[in-house]
């Protein structure tokens, strides 16, 4: 559900540029298309490293460990990777939503 709303939100930008042009939206400032830049990042890693690790994490929790033998080191690995991509997910939408508002430069 995630994936076709990103999407979409592609989709819509790029009507929206073509429809009331670059210069209307964005002007002779840089904002916009580090933005964009920002958002294709997002989406790479959304679909590149979030929704593969995603899947790992639910096949390696998905069985519990055979009884005396001591849990899958995977684990806590691809959490840690889901953790910090998360992270820095995060802090990508949060930069494009300040670029969005304030348009510094």
């Amino acid at each position: 559900m995630i994936t076709p709303v990103a999407l979409t939100m592609a989709i819509t930008g790029i009507v929206m540029i073509v429809y009331r042009g670059w210069d209307t939206l964005a002007g002779s400032r840089h904002w916009l298309e580090v933005g964009i830049l920002l958002y294709v990042i997002a989406v790479v890693l959304a679909m590149a490293v979030q929704a593969p690790a995603g899947r790992k994490l639910v096949a390696l929790t998905s069985a519990p460990p055979a009884p005396g033998t001591p849990p899958n080191p995977e684990i806590p690995a691809t959490a840690k990777r889901l953790r910090v991509t998360g992270m820095v997910m995060t802090l990508l939408v949060v930069v494009i939503a300040f670029l969005m508002v304030v348009k510094p430069f």
